[in-house]
């Protein structure tokens, strides 16, 4: 990808309302755009992420509900978010402690709708 592409998806991933930071991976786990600071090591992040993506995919299709559309992950400190962006992508953003989770929905929504775009 370009890096006007990287440049035009880091600014649709700005945009997401209540997020600390947010990141495009595919699904394989390579890094396409990032706004995390750059102590979050962009590489392992999208290995890790990726394979937490796709077997809750599985685990989804296994279950028979269908494809994956968002992942919810709470831990001690925060919420995380994996939304599908496309076939091949997901945005995995962080929130922050005081959002409120219905508008970040909406808000990551729209920029995974955007950055499916932008990847066609």
């Amino acid at each position: 990808m370009a890096d006007s592409g990287r440049l035009r998806i880091k600014g649709i991933l700005t945009s997401i309302s209540g997020a600390l930071g947010a990141a495009v991976f595919r699904k394989d786990g390579v890094l396409v755009a990032s706004t995390f600071d750059e102590k979050i090591d962009g590489a392992k992040l999208g290995k890790l992420s990726a394979a937490m993506v796709n077997t809750a995919d599985a685990c989804s299709s296994e279950m028979r509900r269908g494809k994956l559309s968002q992942l919810i992950l709470e831990a001690d400190s925060g919420k995380f978010i994996a939304m599908s962006a496309g076939e091949n992508a997901f945005v995995l953003c962080m929130l922050k402690p005081d959002a409120p989770l219905g508008s970040i929905l909406l808000s990551l929504s729209s920029a995974a709708t955007q950055v499916a775009d932008e990847l066609k």
